[in-house]
């Protein structure tokens, strides 16, 4: 009887044990098997932040760089000056332009050549424009040119405005005796006090010939032994031609009487000589 109960005992321990050892085998397992999805879920996570930071990254560029906004001007082309008559003024000028120069080529990043609107205003006038000083001035203009859904525009058109000089006429003075040498001076005043830097002399045939600008001019013709002939004439936009005759001084047979003492003389009767 002591020994069937010794071997129970035995076999008791030795089952007990075993499940100890399996159980504990159990939970190593269980702790690698959460082990291993704590790492795979770290790694999709490391993964998902790479993914992350790239897109921010590209993103952060677009923003810095600004996004593709296609092709943008590079260069803005030459216009042919354009010329103008002396006296233009500055808002003539501006619809000239509109009309004789209202496109522009406009060259863009990716090598392609355009034409562009051009608009004109008193805003990109030469600030020295003068309508009546002949030369050079520089006027400033807008381009505008439309692409599907993107606009270009820059202001930095510009031209070359010239001011021509003011046109003269021709003058031509006639003298009715054909009288050759009479001088003829030219003034700017009623006064003949403001000489104009032109004199001339009549020919042969009694005519003298002078370029004038547009405007009023006075005259004073002179010859020897005859009678200062003063005039005046206007040049408009044509040419002209002044008729003069000098007069011979009439000779008068003057018979004169003495007032008195310190009271000088006075005519009596006169008549002009054949």
């Amino acid at each position: 009887m002591k020994v069937k109960t010794s071997k129970i005992s035995k076999t008791s321990k030795t089952t007990i044990s075993s499940k100890s050892t399996i159980s504990s085998k159990s939970s190593i397992s269980s702790k690698t098997t959460k082990t291993s999805k704590t790492n795979k879920t770290t790694k999709i996570a490391g993964l998902s932040l790479i993914i992350f930071l790239l897109i921010f990254t590209v993103s952060g560029c677009d923003l810095w760089w600004g996004e593709d906004e296609g092709p943008y001007i590079e260069n803005v082309g030459e216009l042919e000056q354009l010329e103008v008559e002396y006296g233009t003024d500055v808002q003539d000028v501006i619809d000239k332009l509109q009309v004789e120069r209202d496109e522009v080529k406009l060259t863009l990043s990716d090598d392609s050549e355009v034409t562009a609107e051009v608009i004109w205003s008193e805003e990109g006038a030469d600030e020295n424009y003068d309508r009546k000083l002949p030369g050079e001035y520089i006027f400033q203009g807008s381009a505008i040119y439309q692409e599907q859904n993107q606009e270009l525009t820059t202001d930095e058109v510009k031209i070359t405005v010239i001011v021509k000089e003011q046109p003269s006429y021709s003058v031509t003075f006639i003298e009715a005796n054909e009288l050759e040498g009479v001088e003829i001076t030219l003034f700017k005043d009623a006064e003949l006090q403001e000489f104009l830097d032109k004199k001339i002399t009549t020919d042969a045939g009694g005519t003298a010939t002078v370029e004038l600008v547009e405007d009023n001019y006075w005259f004073r013709a002179e010859y020897e032994k005859y009678l200062d002939q003063e005039g005046s004439f206007a040049v408009e936009a044509e040419d002209k031609t002044v008729k003069i005759e000098m007069l011979e001084p009439e000779e008068y047979q003057l018979s004169v009487e003495k007032l008195g003492e310190g009271e000088g003389w006075i005519i009596v009767e006169g008549e002009a000589e054949e």
